[in-house]
């Protein structure tokens, strides 16, 4: 009753999130002049403007689609893990569980924020487009095999590297083919439709964690062998696509 109990950890969650909003009205400043705004400026997010306008930045289409994809994959660890695991291993209980979510939130800070950089530079964004949706295959794959808590520690250790390469590397690429004045805008679409994947995600994890424990990772495995093949034969340099955007606008400054 009240706020105590598995009802803490939302009003919790509910806390931070309110600090978030408040401290991110009030005091994180627009960095683009609205002058320089363009579409973001005019128009509503999935307006037919900014469509049309995605449709014009090189691959753009193919990194949302991607986005969305890993979003709509990524979902299901998300909301089957926290119910699968203690019927995989009965001692499994809250404070393990709350164990395991503080290894994944530290694993994320360190991977996202120091290992990412360095590995940007060694190797780029798309090979760490690729690399991380192969590491969130195997983690996929491997889970069901896990026989006990530790082992769960192990399968999801590929997901989570892979997830902390693969999201910052493609949101990257996809900011520096869309023009400044117009990243606001293709950046709000590209997080619209992840949101959108992962309310559909978990609701199709939950059917299928009914049917199967391991259905949820099989689905999972599948939507991300899917995303690997994608940007294995599709994902290109990133050079190539600002070359052909500023070739695009050229020409129609000159027209």
């Amino acid at each position: 009753m009240g706020i105590s109990g598995h009802a803490l950890p939302s009003y919790f969650a509910a806390l931070m999130s309110l600090i978030n909003f408040i401290g991110a009205f009030f005091f994180l400043p627009e960095t683009l002049p609205k002058v320089k705004r363009g579409l973001s400026n005019k128009e509503k997010t999935f307006s037919t403007a900014i469509m049309r306008k995605i449709a014009e930045i090189p691959n753009a289409r193919l990194y949302i689609s991607i986005f969305a994809l890993s979003s709509f994959g990524f979902s299901n660890l998300i909301a089957s893990f926290a119910l699968y695991a203690p019927r995989v291993d009965e001692s499994i209980d809250e404070i393990k569980l709350g164990y395991y979510f503080m290894y994944a939130g530290f694993l994320l800070v360190f991977s996202q924020g120091i290992l990412i950089r360095p590995l940007l530079k060694r190797f780029g964004e798309e090979f760490l487009v690729k690399l991380g949706a192969i590491f969130i295959l195997i983690g996929f794959i491997t889970i069901p095999l896990a026989p006990n808590f530790f082992w769960m520690f192990v399968t999801n250790t590929p997901i989570l590297l892979g997830i902390s390469f693969l999201n910052p590397a493609l949101n990257s690429m996809l900011s520096k083919t869309t023009p400044r004045e117009d990243q606001g805008s293709v950046m709000g679409v590209n997080q619209g439709f992840a949101s959108l994947m992962r309310v559909i995600g978990p609701i199709i994890a939950g059917y299928l964690l009914g049917e199967n424990n391991h259905y949820p990772f099989y689905f999972g495995a599948i939507i991300f062998a899917i995303v690997s093949l994608i940007t294995v034969l599709k994902i290109g340099s990133t050079t190539e696509n600002i070359l052909i955007l500023e070739e695009r606008q050229n020409v129609s400054i000159s027209d």
